[in-house]
Protein backbone atom coordinates (compact mmCIF):
# COMPACT_ATOMS: atom_id res chain seq x y z
CA UNK A 1 0.00 0.00 0.00
CA UNK A 2 2.84 2.41 0.79
CA UNK A 3 4.37 1.71 -2.62
CA UNK A 4 1.20 2.96 -4.42
CA UNK A 5 1.37 6.22 -2.45
CA UNK A 6 4.83 6.82 -3.91
CA UNK A 7 3.27 6.74 -7.38
CA UNK A 8 0.02 8.59 -6.67
CA UNK A 9 1.53 11.55 -4.78
CA UNK A 10 3.93 12.59 -7.58
CA UNK A 11 1.14 12.25 -10.16
CA UNK A 12 -1.17 14.46 -8.08
CA UNK A 13 1.59 17.02 -7.65
CA UNK A 14 2.33 17.01 -11.38
CA UNK A 15 -1.37 17.45 -12.20
CA UNK A 16 -1.60 20.36 -9.75
CA UNK A 17 1.50 22.05 -11.20
CA UNK A 18 0.23 21.68 -14.78
CA UNK A 19 -3.10 23.23 -13.80
CA UNK A 20 -1.21 26.25 -12.44
CA UNK A 21 1.09 26.58 -15.43
CA UNK A 22 -1.55 26.09 -18.16
CA UNK A 23 -4.74 27.73 -16.84
CA UNK A 24 -5.76 29.20 -20.20
CA UNK A 25 -5.43 25.98 -22.14
CA UNK A 26 -8.84 24.93 -23.48
CA UNK A 27 -10.00 21.42 -22.72
CA UNK A 28 -11.76 21.11 -26.09
CA UNK A 29 -11.09 22.79 -29.42
CA UNK A 30 -13.05 25.96 -30.12
CA UNK A 31 -15.01 26.35 -33.37
CA UNK A 32 -12.33 28.65 -34.78
CA UNK A 33 -9.64 26.09 -33.92
CA UNK A 34 -11.75 23.31 -35.41
CA UNK A 35 -12.10 25.10 -38.75
CA UNK A 36 -9.50 24.22 -41.37
CA UNK A 37 -9.14 27.80 -42.63
CA UNK A 38 -9.90 31.40 -41.79
CA UNK A 39 -10.08 34.71 -43.60
CA UNK A 40 -8.73 34.85 -47.14
CA UNK A 41 -7.33 31.34 -46.65
CA UNK A 42 -10.92 30.09 -47.08
CA UNK A 43 -11.50 31.76 -50.47
CA UNK A 44 -12.72 29.21 -53.01
CA UNK A 45 -12.82 26.37 -50.47
CA UNK A 46 -15.65 24.04 -49.46
CA UNK A 47 -17.32 25.24 -46.20
CA UNK A 48 -18.25 21.71 -45.09
CA UNK A 49 -14.82 20.18 -45.73
CA UNK A 50 -13.12 23.09 -43.95
CA UNK A 51 -15.46 22.92 -40.92
CA UNK A 52 -16.79 26.45 -41.39
CA UNK A 53 -20.37 25.16 -41.36
CA UNK A 54 -20.08 24.30 -37.64
CA UNK A 55 -21.13 27.78 -36.52
CA UNK A 56 -22.71 28.98 -39.77
CA UNK A 57 -26.16 30.43 -40.11
CA UNK A 58 -28.36 31.76 -42.89
CA UNK A 59 -28.12 35.55 -43.10
CA UNK A 60 -30.94 35.90 -45.64
CA UNK A 61 -33.06 33.72 -47.92
CA UNK A 62 -35.28 34.28 -50.91
CA UNK A 63 -37.70 31.99 -52.72
CA UNK A 64 -36.90 30.58 -56.15
CA UNK A 65 -40.10 30.88 -58.21
CA UNK A 66 -41.32 29.83 -61.62
CA UNK A 67 -42.61 32.44 -64.07
CA UNK A 68 -46.14 31.74 -62.77
CA UNK A 69 -45.03 32.47 -59.19
CA UNK A 70 -44.88 28.90 -57.88
CA UNK A 71 -42.19 28.56 -55.20
CA UNK A 72 -39.92 25.68 -56.17
CA UNK A 73 -37.00 26.29 -53.80
CA UNK A 74 -34.94 28.91 -52.04
CA UNK A 75 -31.55 30.60 -52.23
CA UNK A 76 -29.65 31.16 -48.96
CA UNK A 77 -26.71 33.39 -48.11
CA UNK A 78 -24.68 31.62 -45.39
CA UNK A 79 -22.15 33.14 -42.95
CA UNK A 80 -19.56 31.57 -40.66
CA UNK A 81 -18.43 33.82 -37.77
CA UNK A 82 -15.36 31.71 -37.00
CA UNK A 83 -14.12 31.63 -40.61
CA UNK A 84 -15.46 35.12 -41.52
CA UNK A 85 -16.81 33.76 -44.81
CA UNK A 86 -19.99 33.72 -46.91
CA UNK A 87 -21.27 31.09 -49.31
CA UNK A 88 -24.44 30.45 -51.29
CA UNK A 89 -26.81 27.52 -50.93
CA UNK A 90 -29.86 26.54 -53.01
CA UNK A 91 -32.52 24.11 -51.86
CA UNK A 92 -35.26 22.55 -54.00
CA UNK A 93 -38.73 22.05 -52.56
CA UNK A 94 -39.95 20.03 -55.55
CA UNK A 95 -37.47 17.12 -55.68
CA UNK A 96 -34.26 16.42 -57.57
CA UNK A 97 -33.24 18.75 -60.36
CA UNK A 98 -30.20 20.44 -61.89
CA UNK A 99 -29.15 23.16 -59.44
CA UNK A 100 -26.45 25.80 -59.23
CA UNK A 101 -25.37 28.52 -56.81
CA UNK A 102 -22.95 31.39 -56.83
CA UNK A 103 -22.09 34.47 -54.83
CA UNK A 104 -22.51 37.80 -56.59
CA UNK A 105 -21.26 41.24 -55.72
CA UNK A 106 -24.09 43.70 -55.13
CA UNK A 107 -23.64 45.10 -58.65
CA UNK A 108 -24.57 41.66 -60.04
CA UNK A 109 -21.08 40.58 -61.14
CA UNK A 110 -20.05 37.05 -60.12
CA UNK A 111 -17.60 36.41 -57.30
CA UNK A 112 -14.82 34.29 -58.76
CA UNK A 113 -14.37 30.83 -57.26
CA UNK A 114 -17.84 30.52 -55.70
CA UNK A 115 -19.83 28.79 -58.47
CA UNK A 116 -21.03 25.22 -58.03
CA UNK A 117 -23.46 23.10 -60.07
CA UNK A 118 -24.87 19.68 -59.24
CA UNK A 119 -27.32 17.62 -61.35
CA UNK A 120 -30.14 15.50 -59.90
CA UNK A 121 -30.08 16.89 -56.36
CA UNK A 122 -32.31 18.67 -53.87
CA UNK A 123 -29.63 21.04 -52.54
CA UNK A 124 -26.28 22.48 -53.52
CA UNK A 125 -23.84 24.93 -51.94
CA UNK A 126 -20.92 26.85 -53.32
CA UNK A 127 -17.44 27.74 -52.19
CA UNK A 128 -16.58 30.44 -49.67
CA UNK A 129 -15.46 34.04 -49.91
CA UNK A 130 -13.89 35.99 -47.04
CA UNK A 131 -15.75 38.93 -45.48
CA UNK A 132 -17.26 40.42 -48.63
CA UNK A 133 -20.59 42.23 -49.06
CA UNK A 134 -22.36 39.84 -51.41
CA UNK A 135 -25.63 38.18 -52.27
CA UNK A 136 -26.49 34.59 -53.10
CA UNK A 137 -27.96 33.47 -56.39
CA UNK A 138 -29.59 30.06 -56.68
CA UNK A 139 -31.11 28.57 -59.82
CA UNK A 140 -32.25 25.33 -61.37
CA UNK A 141 -34.18 23.74 -64.19
CA UNK A 142 -37.75 22.73 -63.41
CA UNK A 143 -40.37 21.06 -65.67
CA UNK A 144 -38.41 21.86 -68.80
CA UNK A 145 -37.76 25.49 -67.79
CA UNK A 146 -34.17 26.44 -67.29
CA UNK A 147 -32.44 28.83 -64.97
CA UNK A 148 -35.24 29.79 -62.62
CA UNK A 149 -33.44 32.22 -60.32
CA UNK A 150 -33.65 33.38 -56.73
CA UNK A 151 -31.37 36.22 -55.63
CA UNK A 152 -31.01 37.27 -51.98
CA UNK A 153 -30.41 40.77 -50.71
CA UNK A 154 -26.86 42.04 -50.18
CA UNK A 155 -25.13 41.60 -46.84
Amino acid sequence: MKRSLFIIRPLLALTFLLSLLLPGMPLAPTSAAAAGCSGTGCNGKDPITMGCNADAYTVTSTPIKTMSGQVVGRADLRWSPSCKTNWARAVSSVGSTNMFVQLQYCDGSPVSGTYYQLPNTTSVYGDMRYNTTVRAIGAFGYNGASDIFGVTGCY
